[in-house]
């Protein structure tokens, strides 16, 4: 049985913009290194905060503001920062959620 291939918006909007870099990147599954910038760095933040309120809420736990807050501080703190770290860092990644 074949199974049905799934694309992301990501996936349809690479094709889109240049078949050949879709091909390296989801064919041939060529890995290119990526310098991280801090907009990069947050978005994955909020992302993977995101996931984890809508995960959470799949299984029925609610998830109040404050402890997504801490999630989110909890793994600003400890991923590895594209940028050199200082207290004004810190409030900026409040203020990115």
């Amino acid at each position: 049985m074949l199974k049905m291939a799934t694309y992301s918006n990501s996936k349809l909007s690479t094709y889109e913009s240049c078949p050949y870099q879709y091909k390296l990147r989801y064919i041939d599954k060529i890995e290119v290194e990526v310098p991280t910038t801090i907009e990069m760095f947050l978005g994955d933040l909020v992302h993977r905060t995101m996931e984890k309120l809508y995960t959470d809420l799949k299984y029925q736990k609610m998830n109040s503001k404050e402890d997504l807050l801490v999630f989110y501080n909890d793994m600003w703190k400890s991923e590895p920062v594209p940028f050199v770290w200082t207290e004004s860092s810190s409030s900026l990644g409040v203020k990115s959620f």
